[in-house]
């Protein structure tokens, strides 16, 4: 939960005041009744009834429904789950416990809140098959907008583990039901306990926690060592002068900000956190502030960028997802729009509507040892963990890329270079290259690993390039692609649907790579397209039994195990007998320079044997 629990002891005066329900004022006094208010730690949809359509659709993403759109005997479809840790809180102390839900939207309904006696689940994985059973019912109500609320104290009382779940279904079973706000909107769901032990509750916003760091949680600006305090990241940005740096101290920030001012190549401008854990950018309580930013269709940002040559460094950028709006609306935890030279390196970003957005007028984006994760919803087509698109060079490289809902990856930036980064767990599919407005667009993909590992993922597509672009190259060297759950797609599809599209001097280029499939859980295509284009390349490996592989493909190495040394635990290096070894192409146009190391890392990709091997990884690197 944002902050954790903070304001244990017998310190802590609290008066509540929510929707006119009631208030509580508690002195601090040890044995007296105290009212904590307590934040949902984790939150989830269950989409369907399905089990490939289990799948965390809410969650901290911002957004929590429960209905039936067809009505089962069941469970039914669109369950939501809410947990909440107790603190510590003795249950044979509490008084009064009321669930509290808000509603943004205008559809009414009834809502029935149940039992679960599984506090284990994980709302973070893409596809969650086992949802936990909802027992007897606790409470039901009818819902409206704003505030909700639930009597739910003997349930709460009844607890051992020291955590809570609650289950939601609604009433109704013909039309489609209700949403509630998670993390959005500054109203995550709130657990009010009326106890006699001491205060437990979250105390938002958190002031700091642990961190390697020296500074005080604050804002500063940096002037040739001097560090200057500010009241808030918004008045340092419009304080701060080409060649300066904004630098935050641990602890989470509650704010939005845009970074407008223009830096120079010769003086850029930095925003960046200080020590570890990274300081945090958080959309979960500062109301809809941060939505106001708007670039002529509700495009908005936690961090806005409209300023040249920035640099975010070292910061975690998280719940940015606001459901209550069209697919149209592109929302982001990092949203950057007509800038030029700006790089993000070493952020985590997580739970927003897509992770990073970057307009068609942003030029020369780098994006260096991030970890991009959990952003979107499974089967999304409008958002992702990256949408990037605008003229120059973007450059992704030494990245974490997992379990975004919609594409791990989408450019329509005129060139991508995607280089050395761990990609796996895709809600959609991975990598999506299809659209752009130049000519001689191309996209070089070198020493990555890219890893369908999701069963439940809602498109079997790996690789998409083509459509309306008017030129250029796809071009794979020396990377591991491997899909576990094949279903009868390609690893690359050239994708021209429209007869009129134009595949002028679009070619497919592959050299050293490695295409790994379990041929066991379906067949899989090595190439499929609209239109025919021109396959170059030579010395890849491909799992024997993949169809449609061009003949033009020169000295294509086929068998059933790469031999690998460790695919469950993630290590891709080739064991010393693999028939990966040595088999390198030595008139690839180009050669891997490093190798990813997990997390978010490189190191110097050194020639051992006779020849390069096949693959992202060299046998026996350390």
């Amino acid at each position: 939960m944002p902050g954790g629990a903070q304001g244990k002891g017998c310190m802590k005066i609290m008066g509540l005041l929510l929707a006119g329900l009631f208030i509580a004022l508690s002195a601090g006094g040890c044995g007296k009744t105290v009212v904590d208010t307590l934040y949902s730690d984790a939150d989830v949809t269950v989409f369907d009834g399905r089990k490939e359509l289990c799948a965390p659709g809410g969650g901290r993403q911002g957004f929590m429904f429960s209905g039936y759109l067809v009505l089962r005997r069941a469970e039914g479809n669109y369950r939501a789950y809410v947990r909440f840790d107790l603190d510590g809180i003795d249950p044979s102390t509490i008084s009064s416990a009321r669930l509290m839900l808000w509603k943004s939207r205008d559809r009414e309904d009834t809502l029935r809140v149940y039992a679960v006696a599984d506090d284990s689940w994980d709302e973070y994985e893409t596809a969650w098959g086992n949802a936990p059973q909802m027992g007897d019912l606790v409470a039901s109500g009818y819902c409206r907008k704003e505030w909700n609320t639930f009597e739910v104290t003997d349930y709460v009382r009844s607890q051992t583990d020291n955590a809570v779940t609650f289950g939601m279904r609604v009433e109704n079973g013909t039309e489609p039901g209700l949403g509630f706000n998670t993390r959005e909107g500054g109203a995550p769901p709130r657990l009010l306990v009326a106890h006699t032990g001491p205060p437990a509750g979250d105390t938002p916003p958190n002031p700091g926690f642990p961190s390697t760091s020296s500074l005080e949680h604050g804002v500063y600006i940096n002037d040739r060592g001097r560090l200057i305090p500010y009241d808030d990241i918004s008045t340092a940005v419009n304080n701060i002068q080409p060649g300066q740096e904004i630098v935050l101290g641990p602890g989470i920030y509650y704010q939005t900000f845009d970074l407008f001012p223009d830096g120079t190549a010769e003086k850029p401008l930095k925003i960046r956190g200080d020590g570890d854990p990274r300081p945090i950018i958080d959309g979960s309580l500062n109301s809809t502030a941060w939505q106001a930013g708007d670039y002529g269709r509700g495009d908005r940002g936690l961090i806005r960028i409209t300023g040249d040559y920035w640099t975010i460094e070292h910061l975690e950028v998280r719940n940015a997802h606001p459901w209550a709006e069209s697919p149209q609306q592109n929302t982001a935890c990092i949203f950057i729009h007509d800038a030029k030279k700006v790089t993000i390196r070493d952020c985590g970003v997580y739970f927003g509507g897509n992770g990073i957005f970057a307009t068609s007028s942003t030029e020369d984006l780098t994006l260096e040892y991030n970890e991009v994760a959990y952003n979107s919803f499974p089967g999304s087509a409008y958002k992702h963990g990256h949408y990037v698109s605008g003229p120059g060079i973007t450059t992704v490289r030494f990245c974490h890329i997992h379990h975004n809902g919609g594409a791990n990856f989408k450019s329509r930036s005129e060139h991508c270079v995607f280089a050395y980064n761990y990609v796996h767990s895709p809600g959609n599919y991975h990598i999506d290259l299809s659209a752009g407005h130049w000519e001689d667009q191309d996209a070089v993909l070198i020493g990555n690993v890219v890893v369908t590992d999701n069963e439940h993922r809602t498109n079997p597509q790996f690789i998409v390039f083509g459509e309306n672009r008017h030129g250029g190259s796809l071009l794979l060297y020396n990377n591991t692609f491997i899909n576990l759950y094949p279903q009868g797609y390609a690893f690359v599809h050239m994708w021209f649907p429209d007869e009129n599209a134009k595949v002028l001097g679009t070619t497919l280029e592959a050299y050293n790579n490695a295409f790994l499939c379990d041929s066991s859980r379906g067949g899989m295509r090595f190439y499929r397209t609209e239109k025919p284009v021109p396959v170059l390349g030579s010395n890849n490996w491909i799992t024997q039994g993949v169809s449609d592989i061009p003949s033009t493909l020169r000295g294509t190495i086929q068998g059933s195990d790469p031999q690998l040394m460790d695919l469950e635990k993630g290590d891709f290096r080739p064991k010393p007998s693999s028939p990966l070894v040595d088999r390198g192409s030595l008139q690839a146009p180009q050669f891997p320079e490093y190798e990813y190391i997990h997390p978010r890392g490189k190191r110097a990709r050194t020639v051992s044997g006779a020849r390069l091997d096949i693959g992202a990884y060299e046998s026996g690197s350390n």
